[in-house]
């Protein structure tokens, strides 16, 4: 019944990730198709010949449209926590919960790789005091995140006996504790997509005869982390021995088991963050750039401790009506960060 369950809700991670690549291809479609248009509408102005000079609009006065692709990385701080308990059945003769493996907490750091699609728009120049433009911008962010443990004890794994191949396995004596595969871990991954949006300034300089953007902005990032929880333990009971814990003597009987769970928890983030913009070519109305970008994400809500868990009960020599529960508890930061450094594609003049 467990392997169903677990095999289910595998099929069902697959299957949410799939979809969530399907909605990321044809979002990167849908921008691709609405910056090109009005670039062959330019084109096609181009085509028909100049414009007259003196008409001509102030670049100053003109909205500038972009499409940017960036790489970078997102780094957080993430908590864990197993617990693992053995409620004896109603006929056990110590009714007492047990732990099944000692409880474990830690901490790591996440880095995960990233790269981004971003659509943004800039007004004409404010006429203040540095002559600055209101920049707005859409994200779209892959993350190509991979599990990493938060918490661990040993080596939790596929469990079997420490057999030496081409030895007689009545040979050999072993306590439980030397069973392979026995241990308690807490993983984290980021999830499959992002999204991000901002709202800011571009100030714009010269220096060394190139033109440079500052661009402070007021960013939201909206993002999915994966949680699983695994504990694996052996258990020996021989009444021959008077309750020694040999595992492989006459008699003896083995109880193996493995407990998973998993959840995903959705985080909203917003706080501030700089760009720094280089323009390396201008031409006729299409020009580009390059840029390295900084991003401190506040969590928003609730960014307390998540909380899940999972259980199996045991009908067998050892026990009738055993159950073992496992309960994990993750945490995020309160703070989320990301680095940047991208080419951006500019249209001027995209509402003249």
């Amino acid at each position: 019944m467990c392997y169903w369950k677990y095999a289910s809700a595998g099929i069902l991670s697959v299957s949410m990730r799939t979809v969530n690549f399907t909605l990321a291809s044809v979002a990167v479609a849908v921008v691709s198709l609405l910056m090109g248009l009005p670039m062959l509408a330019q084109a096609q102005s181009n085509a028909d010949g100049p414009a007259d000079p003196d008409i001509r609009r102030d670049p100053a006065d003109r909205w500038i449209s972009s499409l940017a692709i960036h790489s970078g990385i997102t780094i957080q701080d993430w908590k864990g926590a197993a617990d693992s308990t053995l409620f004896p059945g109603p006929g056990a003769a110590d009714p007492s919960p047990v732990p099944i493996r000692p409880p474990k907490s830690d901490s790591n750091l996440d880095v995960s790789p990233v790269v981004g699609l971003s659509l943004e728009l800039m007004t004409p120049e404010l006429r203040i005091p540095l002559r600055p433009r209101i920049v707005i911008g859409a994200e779209l962010i892959p993350i190509f995140g991979f599990e990493r443990a938060i918490a661990r004890r040993g080596d939790p794994g596929v469990l079997k006996a420490p057999l030496q191949s081409g030895v007689d396995p009545s040979s050999i004596r072993f306590d439980e504790d030397k069973f392979i595969g026995q241990g308690t871990k807490v993983t984290g991954e980021m999830g499959d997509i992002a999204w991000g949006a901002y709202l800011g300034l571009s100030f714009p300089f010269e220096l060394f005869d190139r033109s440079i953007r500052i661009k402070p902005n007021i960013s939201w990032l909206r993002y999915e982390t994966d949680f699983k929880g695994f504990v694996s333990d052996a258990e020996c009971v021989n009444p021959a021995l008077f309750g020694k814990t040999d595992c492989n003597a006459p008699l003896s009987s083995v109880r193996t088991l493995s407990l998973k769970a998993q959840t995903s928890q959705v985080y909203h983030a917003i706080g501030p963050g700089l760009d720094i913009e280089m323009d390396t070519t201008v031409f006729d109305g299409i020009g580009s750039s390059i840029f390295l970008g900084f991003r401190a994400y506040r969590v928003l809500g609730n960014h307390e401790e998540v909380r899940f868990e999972v259980s199996e009960t045991f009908d067998d020599e050892i026990g009738t009506g055993d159950v073992a529960n496992a309960r994990f508890t993750t945490e995020v930061d309160e703070w989320i960060y990301r680095l940047i450094v991208g080419f951006r594609v500019e249209l001027q003049g995209f509402f003249d």
